[in-house]
């Protein structure tokens, strides 16, 4: 009486159908873990045409050696949403308070950090770019010096502070009408949440 393997090994077609589907079986587990590792070849096309902005914002990014990564989160880490602010009379347009900005990952080489205020009582949003330095070990980067603002800063006004990256910041202008508007300019414009700071009447 004939086993299972025998009766394999005696059916040519069986035989040849099991070889198959083994290989199939490992070129599928070859692929996913390529994917995994390298991303798909789509995602490298993508990048090789200059969109790895979009890419580098999936959760299924592929690695840096194929695309500059931006971060996939950034937030303002300090002050807290509320802070209260005093005039400093000797800085009249200036949010004298260090902000900061956190970051997922650290920029490469192409990256600018900056930041767009708005009063509440104004349709404008103002990007500033003010001194930037990095504190290395927890990838946040402070504007040590406040936030200087195109307008003097108004007694008793809340200004809604968001952080921005962009891969160069000549690509966008000082005041735009929305934050929309300013995501529209470059798909490389990352903006966190917004937080308030209150200035004392």
């Amino acid at each position: 009486m004939m086993n299972l393997k025998d009766r394999i090994e005696n059916n040519l077609t069986l035989w040849a159908l099991s070889l198959a589907a083994t290989a199939f079986a490992a070129g599928a587990a070859t692929d996913r873990w390529a994917k995994d590792i390298f991303g798909s070849p789509a995602q490298a096309d993508e990048c090789k045409a200059g969109n790895w902005q979009a890419i580098a914002r999936k959760e299924n990014w592929v690695p840096t050696s194929q695309c500059p990564a931006f971060p996939l989160k950034i937030q303002v880490s300090s002050p807290g949403t509320g802070t209260t602010l005093a005039v400093n009379e000797t800085w009249p347009k200036t949010l004298r308070i260090p902000f900061v900005v956190s970051l997922s990952r650290p920029l490469g080489g192409d990256g600018d950090i900056g930041f767009v205020v708005k009063p509440k009582n104004s349709q404008n949003y103002f990007v500033v770019f003010p001194l930037i330095s990095r504190t290395r070990e927890t990838n946040s980067y402070r504007a040590d010096f406040g936030i200087d603002l195109p307008t003097p800063i108004e007694k008793g006004m809340e200004y809604e502070v968001r952080g921005l990256v962009i891969d160069k910041k000549e690509k966008l202008g000082d005041r735009f009408t929305d934050t929309l508007q300013i995501q529209a300019t470059d798909q490389s414009v990352m903006l966190t949440e917004p937080i308030s700071v209150i200035i004392e009447k």
